[in-house]
Formats: structure tokens, sequence, C-alpha cells
């Protein structure tokens, strides 16, 4: 059977557990199980660990016994781990159904409705064969997912097997996901599982490959709610660097994604009331950033491309087609205009805080800056890792402008609490990069 962590394990696993939820049956209890065994041939390289140093391999180790100790010594001990995820995660477990009150009825309080289903049923699916807390293993295994797909990227890079076992060391060891807080691999939070299929993401663009890279970002939207922008992201950073079968595909992902998670959201939201089909200007969301991606590598039809692209976001805003969340909210303040231009330099300076902190992230965001600037000096093109670096770029403002147009009354929870882990989520991917910029600078030696 394939690993329940691969990406193509996930994809198909969403995509069923989706399918059934709009058709109002229940998941089995066997179906995350199916779909390991229907991913097998696909995702079989994803079971071959690679090769580590000695230091890549004690961090990793470290690491994950201190993640495995801290989800399955007790349930999930802070505020969205408990209340949010984890108990959607329990309603699923009871017969893996959405026509349970929780679900269908308005009055029912559900503190994570319209939150993404995808880890929840996860967790529910692992929970029913290993118990309540032995399922949480899912969160040391969607760590290591995003660890090993680090180093098979950066050794199909050619990176010296030192650099691989060092970046697999420093992301490792990182107190963001080891320390037991907010957002961390332990804590329940959907964060982890973000960051995992970021840095799937980052790998595929960097290795050329359309499948894996479609698969990222059709489980994005169904990771969290601010899975739209980052698909949208990677697609135009796709588009943008030249070529079109990577941010076609990566296009198309995202609309399947959103075409089965969208309309659910809805429902779920609406709560037993019409749900409208307002959820169908999310799927200009995949299509503007292919546009304007293409319209900055086309010089000839730059400007057409990208007045098209800025034309489908403003009517996506214009829709407010998103669901009642805070993404949704933001988007609706940036429709009425309503932007708290006071609170931006706080919160802009906050980012950049989060982006260098020591003790979270340590230089994990300088160094992919430090080799890049290395490069340049150098004379060296930065070649598809300076997609990433530009993706990372990207998602650090797009966290500034969705806590700046979020709900006022969360500012500053946002700030508190917030604004970190949404940083956490790209470490894998700058480990990435910096992995990349540095087999640049120090390819590894070629066997003689």
């Amino acid at each position: 059977m394939s690993a329940p962590w691969s990406l193509t394990t996930l994809a198909l696993f969403a995509l069923s557990a989706h399918a059934l939820w709009l058709l109002g049956a229940p998941l089995p209890a066997w179906l995350l199980a199916a779909c390991g065994v229907g991913a097998l041939p696909i995702a079989r390289a994803e079971l071959r660990p690679p090769r580590l140093a000695p230091l890549g391999l004690v961090g990793l180790l470290l690491a994950l016994g201190a993640i495995t100790w801290g989800a399955c010594a007790t349930d999930s001990r802070v505020w969205d781990g408990f209340v949010a995820w984890g108990a959607t995660a329990k309603w699923l477990a009871l017969d893996g159904s959405l026509q349970q009150p929780a679900f269908t009825e308005g009055p029912a309080y559900l503190q994570s409705r319209g939150y993404p289903l995808l880890q929840p049923a996860l967790l529910a699916q692992t929970s029913g064969w290993l118990g309540p807390l032995g399922g949480r293993l899912l969160f040391p295994c969607l760590w290591l997912s995003m660890a090993l797909t680090l180093a098979r990227a950066l050794h199909a890079r050619g990176a010296n097997p030192r650099a691989i076992s060092l970046c697999v060391a420093a992301l490792a060891l990182l107190p963001a996901f080891t320390e037991g807080r907010e957002g961390a691999a332990d804590s329940g939070y959907a964060d982890l599982l973000v960051a995992a299929l970021l840095t799937h993401a980052a790998a595929a663009l960097l290795a050329g490959r359309a499948l894996p890279f479609a698969l990222a970002c059709l489980l994005l939207p169904m990771a969290k709610n601010e899975g739209v922008v980052h698909g949208a992201l990677w697609i135009g950073c796709a588009a943008a660097r030249g070529g079109r079968r990577l941010p076609i595909a990566g296009a198309l992902g995202a609309l399947l994604g959103l075409s089965a998670w969208a309309p659910l959201q809805a429902r779920l939201v609406a709560a037993g009331a019409p749900a409208g089909t307002g959820w169908l200007a999310q799927l200009l969301v995949p299509i503007a950033a292919l546009a304007f991606g293409l319209g900055l590598s086309l010089p000839r039809w730059r400007l057409p491309t990208v007045l098209a692209s800025c034309g489908l976001v403003v009517t996506v805003v214009a829709l407010s087609g998103f669901a009642a969340s805070s993404l949704g909210e933001a988007f609706g303040n940036l429709a009425r205009l309503q932007v708290p231009w006071a609170d931006a330099p706080r919160i802009v300076g906050r980012v950049l805080y989060e982006s260098i902190q020591p003790v979270k992230v340590g230089v994990t965001f300088l160094l992919p800056l430090l080799a890049a600037a290395l490069l340049r000096r150098r004379g060296y093109a930065l070649g598809d890792a300076g997609a990433l670096l530009a993706a990372i770029g990207l998602g650090l403002a797009a966290i500034a402008a969705f806590v700046t147009l979020g709900p006022p009354q969360l500012i500053d929870s946002f700030l508190h609490t917030g604004v970190d882990r949404y940083v956490a989520q790209w470490v894998g991917v700058a480990w990435l990069a910096s992995g990349a910029l540095l087999a640049r600078l120090a390819p590894a030696p070629s066997a003689t």
C-alpha cells in the first residue's frame, strides 16, 4: 500500500471523499487505505527514502521523535486544533457523513463551519484504525513527507550531499514546528498540511513535473481557506518563468479542487439554507493567475493579458464568491474598499519580523536571499529557484494583505498567534530554495 501521506494518495482520497459528500454519502472506513493501494503505481518513488549524511539523519530522527511524542501523548492542546480541526474530525469519525446536525443545522454550534475538510477526514480515517491518539500519527507522517520531499528535490537538483543534509537538519529542527504551540506539527492545526503541500509544489516546479504540481494545486484549497491564494501564487509564478505545461496543469488541478470543495463549503456555511452559486466566482482565481503569469512571460501580449487577469480578479471580488470566513471577509472588505491603512505598517512590520524571528525560523528566509545575491554577484542566473523566491515574497505579501483586510476585530489575534503560523507554512519552500541556490554555487562532485 502507498503511504497515506503521499501526494497521490492524498489527492485520490480528497477527490473521492468530496465526491461522496456532494452525493450525500458517508466515507467508508477503508477509503484512505483503498486510495493508498490505488496510488501505489504512481507513488512508488515516494516510498524510497533518500540518502542522508549523518547530520541530516540525526536531525530528522530527533525531531521526528519529539513530534511523534507530542502528537500521540495527548489530544490537541491548543485552541483551533481542539475546537475546530479536531472537533470536525471527531464528528466525521462517527459515521463519515456530513448529514449530522453539526453540519446541517444552523443552531448547532460548530467552530469550524466552513473550514476545509481534508485534514479532519484524514484524521477521522486514521483514528478509526489506530484509536484517537494513535490516529494522530498522521501529523508526524505529514511532517516527514515535507522533510523527505526537500531531500529528494535537492538530490534531483544535484546538490552536494552535505548541503542536502544541512538543509534537512535545519528544517527538521526549526522550533516553528517542533515546539508545542499554535501551528506546531503536533498542535492539530492544518498549517503543517499546507506547509507540506507548498513544499511539494515547489519541488514539482523545480523538477518541471506537471502531475505533482497539479496535485498540489488541487489539494491546497482543500487543506485551508488560504490555499486558494497559495495555488494562484504557484500557478502565476510557474507561468511567469516561461513554459505552459506546468502552469496549465496547476490551473487545471486548482479548478478541479475548487469544483469539489467550493460548492460543499457553500452548503456547509448555509447550514440548511439555499447555498446559491456565488462559489462559482472562485473558479476565476486560478484562471486569472494563469493569465497574469503568461502575460508576464509573453512580452507581445503582456498588456492585454495582464489587464484581462486584473479584470477577472475584480470580477471575483465584486461577486463575493467566497464563503463566510476570514478570507471571504478580506475579499469583501476589498470589494467595499474598506482598507484600514492605519494598521498596515504594524502588520507589514510583524510579517517581516516573523520571517526573521531567530527563535522560530532562524535564517530560514534570510539564507536564500543571501545565496541569491551571491549568485547574482558572480554572474549566475537564479534559474528555477528564482520562481521559488518570487512565490515566497508573494506569499509573505499575501499574509500582510489578508491580515490588513480581514476582520478588524481579529487583527490583534492574528498578529499574536496567526502571522507566525502563516509565515511558517513557507519554511519548506525556503529551505528548498536555499538548497537549490547553493547547488548552483557548489554542485555535487560528479562520479568518475
